[in-house]
């Protein structure tokens, strides 16, 4: 999730929110592996699956993309735009059992992410999905 996305097309335009898309999504993809997943699911949302991939790795990579999220500098017209993230991560457990559960899982971290103050990374916590 791009924090305060609505801000930056309100500040600086779509064009530049596009281009910023845009570099989120490059900025992220670097620090994957072939075998990992990376895509928008609408607005300022993006999903990464990891498959194979232990806790502290996934933890270890979304801090990875945090960084270098946080590092992205645009010139546009009005200024330097540049961001922040805010990631949720869930592991596929018995208690995210299927891909509804598991989203749903990381979907709540991300907005504990959100509500602790943003530009972080919170894992979600283990608890049964129905």
């Amino acid at each position: 999730y791009i924090d305060y996305f609505k801000r930056v097309n309100d500040s600086f335009g779509h064009a530049a929110g596009d281009s910023l898309l845009c570099a989120v999504s490059r900025a992220c993809c670097a620090q994957l592996r072939a075998s990992d997943y990376f895509g928008r699911i609408g607005g300022e949302e993006f999903v990464c699956v990891m498959p194979e991939t232990a806790e502290d790795d996934a933890l270890a990579c979304a801090e990875r993309m945090r960084a270098a999220v946080a590092a992205i500098r645009i010139e546009t017209d009005s200024g330097i735009l540049g961001c922040t993230i805010s990631v949720g991560i869930a592991a596929l457990q018995w208690e995210h059992a299927d891909f509804d559960c598991l989203l749903a899982a990381a979907d709540g971290a991300m907005y504990q992410a959100k509500a602790n103050g943003r530009n972080r990374v919170v894992l979600a916590a283990r608890r049964p999905c129905y």
